[in-house]
């Protein structure tokens, strides 16, 4: 990407690992961030994307490599004090206080900065880009329809003041329309220049919003694009499926038969990829 060398590091991820008793979620992950950039990690489920968010932000203590936030090391620190530094994730399933109003949910997200002015300014930033929280505001979290919590766990995200805000699986269970929404305020914060980390099944989204597409399979990076490349459909697909690419899912030694439900989530998984380069 051009320019890309002159802008800072914002998010360093060395070599990270993440377990889970004797099970080894993510091995060995590096990653740089650049200062208004965003990555995108696709990959299918079970393949490390969220246990890699975890790690970073504090949720779960590395096993080993480092994290840094401008330089910072911040590994293993509190999830609460990375949130203090502007390193902040929008987790799956959006966790919101179902019982609690809109505002007060947004405002929760704010709650580390105290009573500093910039919190009221910053509400009145999050309810302009998500004009239906500012209708809703005194609604309880838990009556929003899908779309519209994922909204509000975006909003409170920002409340925090990110430097870099993670957003894992931001169009689960979302309908189409929905998502073509979330994915236009994921946008419209690139261009205010929010430096950005999207954790995704859905490709078509990711290659909309991304800088850069990361591969996860089986809890490592095997597929990534550089500046001025593009990862081909069938690197994509091999980490969906399994496999190493187009050859282990066309045929087989000796005239072997290819699963046919292989073949029919290759069919889905290349209309979807199409769908993205059309984007």
């Amino acid at each position: 990407m051009t320019g890309e060398i002159d802008r800072p590091t914002v998010l360093h991820v060395e070599d990270l690992l993440v377990s889970y008793g004797a099970v080894r979620a993510v091995r060995g992950v590096s990653l740089a961030l650049h200062e208004n950039e965003c990555f995108g990690v696709v990959g299918a489920n079970g393949a490390g994307k969220s246990s890699l968010l975890a790690g970073i932000s504090g949720l779960v203590r590395p096993a080993g490599g480092n994290v840094s936030l401008g330089g910072e090391y911040v590994t293993g620190s509190r999830t609460e004090d990375n949130v203090r530094r502007g390193l902040v994730l929008v987790p799956e399933r959006r966790q919101l206080f179902s019982s609690m109003s809109v505002r007060d949910n947004l405002l929760l997200g704010g709650y580390v900065h105290g009573r500093d002015r910039r919190v009221a300014e910053e509400l009145e930033r999050v309810e302009a880009l998500f004009p239906i929280l500012a209708e809703r505001r005194e609604q309880r979290a838990g009556t929003l329809s899908g779309g519209e919590q994922q909204m509000l766990a975006i909003g409170r995200g920002l409340m925090s003041f990110p430097r870099v805000l993670m957003v894992d699986e931001p169009s689960l269970g979302l309908a189409p329309v929905v998502v073509d929404a979330v994915v236009d305020a994921l946008r419209e914060l690139r261009r205010q220049g929010l430096t950005l980390l999207i954790v995704e099944q859905n490709v078509r989204l990711a290659m909309a919003l991304a800088d850069h597409l990361l591969v996860m399979e089986q809890g490592a990076i095997v597929r990534e694009t550089g500046a001025g490349s593009v990862l081909s459909q069938e690197a994509l697909i091999a980490a969906y499926l399994g496999g190493t690419g187009a050859g282990s899912l066309e045929g087989a030694p000796g005239g072997a038969s290819v699963d046919m439900g292989e073949e029919i989530s290759r069919s889905l998984l290349q209309t979807e990829l199409s769908k993205g380069e059309q984007t």
